[in-house]
């Protein structure tokens, strides 16, 4: 799933859209196009449609902003993530 912009309605639809009978293994990656090479944010963990976009949000939004910082690269406007 690609997200655009880091607004916190594309989580809330992301976990609510998911199918309550399954766990999903949430990747985030931050790269500027699908076809370059990416940074891992953070170590894979697993949500269902029950779990907390909140919590999603602003863990995976800190972890961007530390990647940020970290490589020493400007915002990029693309935000990707993989399940």
């Amino acid at each position: 799933m690609k997200f655009m912009i880091f607004v916190w309605k594309n989580f809330y639809n992301f976990i609510t859209n998911l199918n309550g009978n399954y766990l999903y293994s949430f990747i985030p990656l931050h790269s500027n196009d699908s076809n370059k090479p990416y940074i891992v944010l953070s170590r894979s963990f697993l949500v269902t449609n029950y779990s907390s976009y909140r919590s999603i949000h602003h863990f995976t939004f800190a972890k961007y902003h530390e990647a940020l910082e970290e490589f020493y690269i400007e915002k990029y406007n693309d935000f990707i993530f993989f399940i």
